[in-house]
């Protein structure tokens, strides 16, 4: 696909020296991926605010509820970067804190928890 942008002489002119042995048209390509990929990473949720929003909704569940992160969060889980990391700082901060306790692991490796009593 073909555009037209109307660039000003010396923003034309810095491109082309930035772009160097890449050429302007894979610099300019690459400006607009990169430029995608920071607006997608802003609209990320912060990890910490995930995570409390996670004990928060498993300390609202009911005592003896068995539950995954995955179900806990809802949409919310594909906001997580690092799934694995996120469980492992879920599980350290809700045992601490008596939420809840790790009841077993299914078979593709997904903790389940149990709400405790309060």
């Amino acid at each position: 696909m073909n555009i037209v942008v109307d660039v000003n002489e010396q923003e034309l002119k810095d491109a082309i020296e930035l772009s160097g042995e890449m050429g302007l048209e894979k610099f300019i390509q690459k400006a607009i991926k990169d430029a995608i990929k920071l607006g997608k990473e802003e609209k990320m949720i912060d990890q910490t605010t995930l995570l409390h929003s996670a004990l928060h909704e498993a300390h609202m569940k009911d005592e003896g509820d068995e539950f995954t992160l995955i179900e806990l969060l809802g949409d919310s889980w594909s906001q997580v970067k690092s799934p694995k990391a996120f469980g492992r700082s879920f599980r350290k901060k809700a045992e601490s804190m008596g939420i809840v306790t790790l009841s077993y692991k299914t078979s593709d490796n997904k903790a389940v928890y149990k709400r405790n009593p309060e």
